[in-house]
């Protein structure tokens, strides 16, 4: 295993049970944090739970020094405003928009969209966007028009595996001129097609921080998906493995700086 003295956080994990020992709750999480040296994760409610964010808030509750919420709102809903304002007071530190299967995001540059961005802005609220490479271009203008809004974007845009230069690797390279989109690593195990170390996703991963700098990217796990895949340290080890060229600075920030910068400093134990 990789060895680092480096603060770690995990910017995208997912808690889907109560139960220790199922591999899915928040104390299966923490006993894999521990055993890694990850110090938080951001957890983000997932699709499969809908529009119910108990979990992910509760997990919160139990382990505030552990772990920051990021809730899922119908932001197109009648009171999907009221909603967004429900979970800023809750303490979500970012919101995650789905658009799997659309083909239209007109909606994002709609006046209630509008009204939301006021919102997050005012808060410091990530918008995370979970979309196909196809849709990238739609989100970018959604940053462009609201750019006092943090636009995070999953998994990279979903590079293809030894890719560098497809359309939608592309698509994702070019939201690199807007300075508030930031991204996140993708699920190193799911997208790789050669497995650990995970050498097809690293170039990727190197032109994203080329291209964006190392203070806009982060890195994220996908857990509990990583354990379908092998040890969640893996996901680390692969990442500490494609930063094994970059300067300190550039691996501080990857693992922890772009986290600390979007969802805040470590609450003190207490």
């Amino acid at each position: 295993m990789t060895k680092t003295d480096a603060l770690v956080d995990d910017g995208h994990v997912h808690i889907t049970a109560r139960g220790e020992g199922t591999g899915r709750s928040a104390r299966d999480l923490i006993a894999d944090m521990d055993s890694a040296g990850v110090r938080r994760a951001a957890v983000v409610t997932p699709s499969t739970l809908g529009w119910d964010n108990t979990l992910t808030f509760d997990a919160v509750a139990e382990h505030p020094t552990r772990f920051v919420p990021i809730a899922r709102v119908d932001l197109r809903a009648a009171d999907g405003l009221d909603t967004l304002r429900e979970v800023v007071r809750d303490g979500a530190v970012g919101v995650r928009i789905t658009t799997f299967g659309e083909s239209d995001l007109g909606w994002l540059l709609e006046e209630r969209m509008t009204e939301s961005a006021r919102v997050l802005a005012a808060n410091s609220i990530v918008a995370e966007f979970h979309c196909e490479p196809e849709q990238l271009q739609a989100v970018g203008r959604f940053a462009s028009a609201h750019p006092g809004v943090p636009v995070l974007i999953d998994h990279l845009g979903r590079p293809v595996a030894g890719g560098n230069g497809r359309v939608g690797e592309q698509a994702f390279l070019n939201l690199a001129q807007l300075p508030n989109v930031f991204a996140k690593s993708p699920d190193l195990g799911f997208f790789s097609t050669v497995g650990y170390p995970y050498s097809d996703i690293a170039p990727f991963i190197a032109t994203a921080i080329d291209q964006f700098g190392a203070d806009r990217i982060m890195w994220s796990s996908d857990w509990p998906q990583t354990q379908d895949e092998g040890e969640y340290r893996l996901s680390l080890d692969g990442m500490l493995a494609a930063l094994a060229r970059r300067t300190d600075h550039e691996r501080n920030a990857v693992l922890s700086g772009t986290f600390t910068r979007l969802f805040g400093a470590a609450q003190s134990n207490g």
